[in-house]
């Protein structure tokens, strides 16, 4: 059986557990040669930014986060992957764009990815 994408949906993608935790476990396992290629990430979340935002936002947390030391090259590599969706929890509406938006990023790939959330 082919391996297929993952992509995790970080739900309050710019909150301290995405930020402070999740994001930067994932990108510490990318500096350790220990994350799949095929492994996305996409937060959603209040805040209206877009992807390149979003990247920002992430990069300059974990920049402060002692201890890390995540690689230039490392954090260059992972972040084509690292996707941001606004959106608000308790909207119904919100969660169909996260899905369109999911949809279109599995179009772009080419396949279906699994998904965590």
């Amino acid at each position: 059986m082919a391996e297929r994408r993952i992509t995790v949906v970080t739900i309050d993608g710019t909150g301290d557990l995405a930020q402070g935790k999740l994001v930067p476990a994932i990108c510490n396992l990318a500096e350790k040669g220990r994350l799949d290629e095929l492994l996305s990430v996409l937060g959603f979340a209040r805040w209206s930014l877009d992807d390149a935002s979003y990247r920002d936002l992430t990069w300059a947390g974990i920049q402060g986060i002692c201890g890390l030391g995540l690689s230039q090259e490392t954090w260059d590599n992972f972040v084509p992957r690292l996707h941001y969706q606004s959106g608000n929890r308790t909207y119904l509406e919100d969660f169909q764009k996260l899905k369109d938006r999911l949809d279109d990023l599995d179009l772009s790939e080419g396949e279906d990815s699994n998904r965590l959330y």
